[in-house]
């Protein structure tokens, strides 16, 4: 017998209840911290302790006690058991989050939700104790529209989080009359969900230990027809895509081109985009779905495409690139945001012995998405060409013309690739693992890298134009030719001057904004920055003494290129206020 069990069986009658608690509580804390001692991989998780009773003040036993990170989609991770005694102690995560929620299920019992309880540490646990209240009963009979009971119900009750998401939770189903029990339920009332294939699903509230009856009505249905434009015959084998919510594909093969997509929320507008071998996609943008006793058969035609016959060409032989693969899509967004934009239907294209290949634009008469090209009767595709050893192009279908022949075709003549690349050292020692960010004109974006062992970096297939490096101190400018190989070696050199002070805009705090500075004293131009505090106040350090321009960031709030820069010159320890205006 441990010391919990007997202390409650040898007092439980003659000490006060709320007095037995403490002590079994502290004991227990104590007996539980024996059996998990605190080591230093605990030191950053959380912990719960605490006792799990009824309204008699009674322990409940094998209580489970969940523990979930508020959000507004809860997930649930770990859990525990309470014991014989109703006591419980939970490791939160890995990590001690700021905030979380646990909750309580037991057999015979209600469940019960605490909100917003901070986890302590392994040595000092914070304590939640629950009080459950009994479990109340529904049942719920699940019938059709002609009153006959509808069997493999999944009924859900909507209570205290997402309980399917629960370990060991039972999803209850309608037995073969179409009836479910529900037990353990709060009072006075349960949202409850109801679902299953060819039907709506159906949410209701209903008050707890009751009888109750509901209709389910039939789920939609999308019917059609898919017809080859030309030539006036069914299309035998195609897929379809239903949107919006969760995409969704159905390969459909009939004779007649026949579809009907089943067990669909009702009524709704679906995009649905329909691709078949040597087909262009058809994107439809209103298919209403209806109850399948209503429900009509449209009639879709696959569209004629228009073929762009294209060649790629390398520009120092003049020779043909073949065997090269070329990724073309479709588009939601200009080019000015090309490689953050939405894309569809990828596809990719091979180009043949002679560096031939061929772009096939879609008919766009039914939708005015993806016009960013010249014919607005077609989506034109944008061209991503990224080979190695060439120049990284894309070609938005705006800038066909560039490359358009009198013939009609696409002749694409790519160059070999620049390069940018180098050491990073910090005081005469490379260094391992920095950052570096690459950004070009037209706001192409070529990621981030990290130096390696050597403090070394490289960015390939770049094409000519001006760039920015951003790194942990700086930024850096550079203008590359064609097929230019640049090597840029950052030396930093870390000074011991700081520099701080308070910066405002038109006497106006600067909160959350940056401060950019860059030396007078070298060149090419390199940038550092600082972010402001909520008041206003800003710091950099590790600053080689000298004269630096000081000026708003544009990219935070307060910030903007209409203000002129100010002359700041640091010394050991620099503390200015910076008091930006605006031009006039």
């Amino acid at each position: 017998m441990n010391i919990r069990t007997y202390i409650h069986t040898q007092y439980a009658w003659t000490l006060p209840p709320i007095v037995l608690a403490a002590v079994l509580a502290t004991v227990s804390f104590a007996a539980t911290n024996d059996q998990n001692p605190c080591t230093e991989a605990t030191s950053q998780k959380g912990f719960f302790t605490g006792r799990v009773t009824d309204s008699n003040a009674k322990p409940i036993n094998d209580a489970t006690v969940y523990w979930g990170q508020n959000h507004v989609y809860t997930r649930y991770h770990e859990s525990t058991k309470t014991d014989a005694n109703g006591f419980y102690r939970l490791e939160a995560t890995k990590q001690r989050p700021s905030t979380s929620h646990l909750t309580v299920f037991a057999e015979g019992y209600a469940p019960f939700w605490q909100e917003d309880v901070i986890p302590g540490t392994c040595e000092d646990p914070n304590e939640v104790n629950f009080t459950l209240a009994a479990g109340h009963q529904l049942t719920v009979t699940v019938v059709d529209e002609n009153d006959q009971p509808i069997p493999a119900v999944h009924v859900e009750p909507s209570f205290y989080g997402y309980c399917d998401q629960l370990p060991g939770y039972e999803i209850l189903r309608t037995d073969a009359n179409g009836v479910a029990l529900l037990n353990d339920l709060p009072e006075p009332n349960v949202r409850i969900l109801l679902a299953r294939d060819w039907f709506k699903n159906k949410y209701f509230i209903a008050n707890v230990d009751t009888d109750i009856t509901v209709t389910m009505a039939p789920a939609a249905v999308i019917r059609g027809l898919v017809i080859d434009d030309q030539n006036g015959l069914p299309v035998k084998n195609f897929r379809i895509t239903t949107i919006p919510g969760q995409s969704q594909t159905k390969c459909f093969s009939d004779p007649n081109g026949y579809f009907q997509i089943d067990n669909i929320p009702w009524p709704r507008d679906f995009e649905l985009i329909i691709t078949a071998e040597n087909y262009p996609a058809l994107y439809v943008q209103q298919a209403q779905s209806s109850r399948p006793d209503k429900a009509e058969t449209k009639v879709y035609f696959l569209p004629k495409p228009r073929l762009v016959n294209a060649i790629l060409i390398d520009e120092a032989t003049g020779k043909p690139i073949s065997h090269a693969t070329i990724t073309s899509a479709l588009i939601r967004q200009p080019e000015s945001s090309i490689e953050r934009s939405s894309m569809m239907d990828a596809k990719e294209l091979t180009t043949d012995e002679q560096g031939r290949f061929t772009l096939c634009d879609e008919d766009g008469s039914q939708s005015q998405d993806y016009h960013f090209g010249d014919d607005p009767h077609y989506r034109m595709r944008t061209l991503f060409i990224n080979l190695d050893g060439y120049e990284s192009i894309i070609i938005h279908p705006t800038e066909r013309k560039k490359y358009l022949t009198e013939s009609g075709s696409l002749r694409i003549v790519l160059a070999r690739g620049a390069s940018i690349s180098g050491i990073y050292a910090i005081n005469g020692r490379p260094k391992k693992d920095v950052g570096l960010f690459l950004s070009g004109a037209n706001h192409r974006h070529f990621g981030w890298i990290k130096t390696d062992e050597s403090g070394s970096f490289m960015w390939k297939n770049l094409p000519q134009g001006y760039y920015h490096i951003l790194g942990p101190f700086f930024k850096y400018q550079l203008k590359l030719d064609k097929a230019e190989q640049r090597i840029v070696d950052f030396a930093e050199e870390m000074g011991n001057c700081t520099f701080s002070g308070y910066a405002a805009k038109d006497n106006q705090p600067l909160s959350n904004a940056t401060v950019n500075i860059y030396p007078t004293f070298e060149s090419p131009l390199r940038e550092f920055w600082s972010r402001t505090d909520e008041h206003g106040y800003f710091h950099f350090e590790n600053l080689r003494a000298g004269s630096y321009h000081a000026y708003p960031g544009s990219a935070y709030a307060g910030g903007g290129n209409d203000c002129g820069p100010q002359l700041v010159t640091v010394t050991e320890n620099t503390e200015q206020d910076l008091n930006f205006s605006r031009r006039r």
